[in-house]
């Protein structure tokens, strides 16, 4: 889940630069800190996730998704929860990346294929996780860097 910034496409080189610059006196940015003004370049390769219930058993849902992970998965997902995606099983990877950074307040990244369950289509991705704290410090909230690539069936 750690990663070096060689590792990370351009949309999400400039989301992660754009979160860091966000990050003041070692306090965490704040979804108020967020513009999406601010993010043109790389907003459709963004999305927001609400973590919902109490510490002990968090549940991620989509707030946000931007065009470009819609257009290339397909479908909408704003409303869905991470483990009721149609990532095959890529969703158990989806999730410990969310509990990661939520529970570390550290960003984090992780790259491979999924297979969508009811039509079998293939993709790539690569998925930066950002988190964000209200108070600076308790993560509310997280920022999805994500670049998706259709891959061709072998099937």
């Amino acid at each position: 889940m750690q990663f070096s910034v060689d590792d990370l496409p351009q949309p999400l080189l400039l989301l992660y630069g754009y979160w860091q610059k966000k990050n003041k006196n070692g306090c965490l940015p704040g979804r108020k800190d967020i513009d999406p003004v601010d993010m043109r370049q790389f907003l459709a390769h963004t999305a927001l996730i609400d973590i919902v219930g109490d510490a002990t058993s968090p549940k991620f849902r989509f707030r946000l998704v931007g065009t470009h992970i819609v257009d290339v998965h397909g479908s909408e997902l704003t409303g869905q929860f991470i483990d009721e995606l149609d990532i095959g099983d890529s969703w158990h990877d989806a999730l410990a990346l969310c509990h990661y950074t939520t529970e570390n307040g550290k960003p984090a990244f992780q790259a491979g294929e999924y297979l969508r369950k009811h039509d079998d289509a293939r993709f790539g991705f690569e998925r930066l996780m950002l988190p964000l704290a209200g108070d600076g410090r308790s993560v509310d909230m997280l920022l999805v860097g994500a670049n998706l690539t259709r891959l061709p069936n072998n099937r």
